[in-house]
């Protein structure tokens, strides 16, 4: 092991989630190759799967990736979902690698860990079809450049990291393609479009109601989303503006429905779809009440912040304030966020192993606490 590998190795606290460290070896553009320090960190505690983000920045430690996917943890635990949590980081400097030397960086950390391979069919191709990546940002935020050795480079932004992300959630929960709808619209929901038609789901209905898209060919969101889900692609629609209608209502065989808008459609609008999931790609796109009766129909509901899959604990917090409407601080958050792990501990909900997960979660809060450390810093 490297000095400087072990010196990063001392910055992790006892109880960490460090799966891993390796040191990847990616030939450059110049001919030369070039060693780069990598490693995972995750807090699963028994779970077969795991969500997060990778973080490539010069002169990241095990520490600050181990934060991060404790924070995952903790957004799972809080939703119930049958995740744990994961952060990946590689010390490397963006500025100075071209689009295929990133690629290439890119490619070997997936492979270095095979647990991070997906499943079953990809829309997707090249050496990185079917991992289940959120999106790939820098500490400043800046959109990467994702390319394949030997295939087309691909950027992979804001935009473009919510829509892999909800169609990598959509395609796990969803089970078998059908037909969906889309409600309000914006760049996020074309993209996905695209994504879910291609891999057979049948576009049938889109609302224009909230959505606001900047596009060339003076379209509406409608009318965008129906050119985008077309696999030939949106160009043929720019002379054919008024030819798709602008507020589609839902129909009967509605499987799927995407929200894309603030609020959202209510569970009554719903009610006689035959609907099995409703994706919310916006915070407030879906009500409180609306969830609890969707829920109560067996309706499966995926939160923003389950749908993305690339927030902060922060954000996730004072995204649920904003949606509460309550005036909690960040700390009176946490804690109630806190109470709810400990209740799902005492408990056997949700999946098997989650209140294991959750106590084992705890037990890692207590061994931060008493270290002085603030793991839900993010």
């Amino acid at each position: 092991m490297r000095q400087e590998d072990a010196a990063r190795l001392a910055t992790v606290p006892a109880g960490s989630g460090l799966a891993g460290m390796v040191e990847l070896d990616i030939p450059m553009d110049d001919g030369s190759v070039r060693c780069f320090s990598a490693w995972r960190c995750r807090h699963d505690l028994g779970f077969e799967r795991s969500i997060g983000t990778v973080r490539i920045e010069p002169g990241l430690t095990p520490a600050d990736t181990d934060r991060e996917a404790f924070a995952a943890l903790m957004q799972a635990g809080s939703l119930r979902l049958p995740y744990g949590g994961a952060c990946g980081g590689i010390d490397a400097d963006l500025r100075r690698l071209s689009t295929a030397e990133l690629g290439r960086l890119a490619r070997c950390f997936v492979q270095s860990f095979p647990d991070m391979a997906a499943t079953g069919r990809s829309a997707f191709s090249g050496g990185l079809a079917g991992t289940l990546l959120s999106g790939w940002v820098d500490g400043g935020g800046r959109s990467l450049w994702l390319g394949i050795e030997g295939g087309t480079p691909s950027r992979l932004g804001r935009e473009e990291a919510i829509a892999l992300g909800a169609f990598t959630q959509i395609r796990r929960f969803a089970g078998k393609e059908g037909r969906w709808a889309l409600w309000g619209c914006d760049q996020s929901s074309l993209l996905l479009a695209r994504r879910l038609c291609a891999l057979g789901w049948e576009l049938t209905g889109v609302s224009d109601r909230r959505g606001a898209v900047v596009n060339a060919w003076g379209l509406t969101p409608s009318e965008l989303a129906c050119g985008m889900a077309n696999v030939d692609g949106v160009v043929s629609m720019a002379g054919e503006r008024g030819s798709v209608s602008a507020d589609t209502p839902l129909d009967g065989g509605v499987e799927l429905v995407v929200v894309a808008g603030r609020e959202g459609p209510d569970a009554a609008a719903l009610g006689g779809t035959g609907c099995r999931m409703v994706v919310e790609l916006v915070p407030g796109g879906i009500s409180r009440r609306t969830e609890a009766e969707l829920a109560a129909r067996g309706i499966v509901v995926l939160p923003e912040i389950v749908a993305t899959s690339g927030q902060s604990l922060l954000t996730h917090l004072g995204w649920l304030r904003r949606r509460w409407r309550r005036d909690w601080t960040d700390g009176e958050m946490k804690d109630r966020l806190l109470q709810r792990m400990h209740a799902m501990a005492e408990g056997d909900e949700g999946p098997t192993g989650r209140a294991e997960a959750t106590a084992g979660a705890l037990r890692f809060i207590g061994a931060a606490q008493a270290a002085g450390r603030s793991l839900l810093a993010v």
